[in-house]
């Protein structure tokens, strides 16, 4: 019993680790976009540091996330590092809401589909058993088509488009919640 009881704590042990991504800067513009000259609680964070953020969690995915940003120490400031903490987590935060709402609308629309598959189908049965001559005709055809094309789409979006949107949901929920520090390098 005792034996099941460790291997248990283990795994939580396993579950909760956190991850740690190390990213070495030379200044804190190379986390924002070069085009934006807005303040730091304002500015887009860079393509380029999103991308290797992203890079590096897809090595190891991971719920819990420290992100630990090395800077020459001369280029330190605590108050603007305070700010661009926040900036980050609130921009995963944005972007994680963002798509979550799209991961949201595609099970809609994959369920709305198969619905209105399932209502053609009825009515395909419906017409076929009271008007004989539609068994051969063009509506029947046009008929069949939208409910495969609905019952098709409709699976598509829930089973197969939904699982393009995990990867980006993960990634985005983990960096909101990440713990992020500044540290100095010798530099």
């Amino acid at each position: 019993m005792p034996e099941k009881t460790q291997e248990k704590k283990e795994a939580n042990i396993v579950k909760e680790e956190t991850k740690e991504l190390i990213m070495t800067l030379k200044s804190y513009n190379e986390i924002f976009s070069d085009f934006d000259s807005r303040p730091y609680n304002q500015r887009i964070l860079s393509d380029d540091f999103i991308e290797e953020l992203n890079r590096e969690y897809r090595d190891m995915p991971s719920e819990k996330i420290r992100l630990k940003l090395l800077i020459p120490e001369n280029q330190r400031n605590q108050e603007e590092e305070t700010i661009i903490k926040k900036r980050i987590n609130d921009y995963f935060k944005q972007r994680y809401i963002a798509n979550y709402k799209t991961y949201k609308n595609k099970i809609k629309s994959g369920v709305w589909l198969i619905i209105i598959g399932i209502i053609l189908t009825a009515i395909y049965i419906f017409l076929i058993t009271k008007i004989e001559i539609l068994k051969i005709s063009f509506l029947e055809t046009i008929i069949s088509v939208g409910v495969w094309f609905c019952f098709w789409e409709g699976a598509y979006l829930i089973l197969f488009d939904t699982n393009n949107e995990k990867p980006i949901l993960d990634f985005c929920k983990a960096m909101a919640n990440a713990k992020i520090s500044f540290e100095s390098t010798t530099k």
